[in-house]
């Protein structure tokens, strides 16, 4: 989340760039954010898991059983909303 000072005069005017981006005539602040997003890049990148061993990999069909339990208990928990708004 990023808070703006909304008391400074050139607040309407940032806000202005930012709505009107790119179609605007003017984008220097949308220009200042970029840069700004791009240095904390550089300060702090990102960090990823490393991918599983290739023998700890799970069966293929695993995923695929997970989502249709998962969809079922969706689907009947829908049911007993449902039936509670009756």
């Amino acid at each position: 989340m990023v808070l703006f000072p909304t008391f400074l005069p050139e607040w309407e005017t940032a806000l202005n760039q930012l709505l009107t981006f790119p179609a605007g005539t003017h984008d220097d602040f949308v220009d200042a954010l970029a840069k700004i997003g791009q240095g904390l890049n550089i300060m702090t990148p990102a960090e990823r898991d490393a991918p599983p061993p290739k023998d700890k990999l799970p069966y293929l069909w695993e995923p695929t059983y997970r989502g249709l339990k998962d969809s079922h208990n969706r689907m009947a928990f829908a049911k007993q909303l449902s039936k509670l708004d009756k």
